[in-house]
């Protein structure tokens, strides 16, 4: 059991550091942007954020608490769903392949973002490891709460 728990209180924690990661990201993409009207930089700090939730994101308790529709196979799915069509018009293929990277591209970011509210708004308040551990034994540990 201790070996479950520090596994879990270590994911945890480095999920916590991921989280951390993205805000400051953000914050610092912002930052960049509108102080410093550097819009490549400010651009490419923001992508940072749905980089990571689709490269990174490997809890093994999000796939319980998220709901179906943010998750990898969406991104994937809108990538090769365009790379395999050909519009009737000159050079349909390649223009099949930009939109279809292009409209992978809008997935990734929108689930991105989204999950990154998710996380800070909605999971990391409900679940700590104690908590997970007890739920797979069938003992849930409720917090208290006020009125």
């Amino acid at each position: 059991m201790d070996k479950k728990l520090n596994r879990l209180r270590h994911n945890w924690q480095v999920n916590l550091v991921g989280l951390l990661s993205c805000w400051l990201s953000l914050w610092l993409g912002f930052t960049v942007l509108f102080l410093f009207n550097s819009l490549s930089i400010g651009l490419q700090l923001i992508e940072i954020t749905p980089l990571y939730y689709f490269l990174l994101d490997i809890h093994s308790l999000h796939n319980q608490v998220r709901s179906g529709q943010f998750n990898k196979t969406k991104v994937i799915t809108a990538l090769t769903k365009y790379l395999h069509r050909h519009f009737n018009m000159l050079w349909g293929g390649f223009i099949a392949d930009v939109v279809g990277v292009l409209y992978a591209i809008w997935q990734m970011n929108l689930n991105g973002f989204c999950l990154l509210f998710l996380d800070t708004f909605v999971w990391r308040g409900q679940h700590d490891p104690q908590e997970a551990l007890l739920k797979n034994r069938n003992r849930v540990n409720w917090r208290m709460k006020g009125p």
